[in-house]
């Protein structure tokens, strides 16, 4: 759980700094659009999906 709360704050933050900097936080040369572009769970919904999963999965088994 600690895992998955870490990559959604980090993903919230880049967010933040891409609407603080306005329209320099979409250009490549700063690094707020490379933070941006690396936890953006839109392009790359794996890690996030799987750990609801993971998670999901253990909650569901403890009830037996």
């Amino acid at each position: 759980m600690a895992k998955y709360y870490a990559t959604e704050a980090a993903v919230r933050c880049a967010k933040k700094a891409v609407d603080i900097h306005g329209g320099y936080g979409y250009m490549m040369e700063y690094p707020v659009q490379r933070y941006y572009a690396t936890r953006n769970p839109d392009r790359f919904g794996g890690h996030s999906e799987i750990q609801r999963i993971v998670m999901a999965r253990k909650a569901l088994t403890s009830f037996k």
